[in-house]
């Protein structure tokens, strides 16, 4: 993801009225990491607009996101969801209710909001 389009999407999230409430109060559960490699491995997650990601069990995730075909990593760390790229390597909580998931970067508001097909 480019540092413009990152950028786009924190200004975009820090904005969002769902940042006010936290994943749990909203019925989201806090997944452990076999929950986070069950909810993940072999499975795509998408918003349906901006991005849409596979995430393969040999740990690639292969997809496209904000019209861009991205080729990216994707690794469990301490019961969080870390996801490498050519800028870096960003480590989210996976929050999910039914399909829906929330990936909640522990040291900013930054926030990815999707569902697993």
């Amino acid at each position: 993801m480019k540092a413009s389009t990152l950028a786009l999407l924190i200004a975009m999230l820090a904005c969002a009225p769902a940042l006010a409430v936290s994943p749990q109060a909203e019925g989201f559960k806090k997944l452990s990491t076999s929950r986070i490699r069950q909810a993940f491995s072999g499975k795509t997650f998408s918003d349906d607009t901006h991005f849409s990601n596979r995430y393969r069990a040999d740990g690639s995730i292969e997809g496209v996101s904000m019209g861009k075909k991205v080729s990216n990593k994707w690794k469990i760390v301490k019961e969080t969801l870390c996801i490498t790229d050519k800028f870096g390597e960003l480590c989210y909580v996976v929050w999910m209710k039914r399909k829906d998931v929330k990936l909640v970067h522990e040291t900013s508001d930054l926030v990815l909001e999707g569902s697993i097909k």
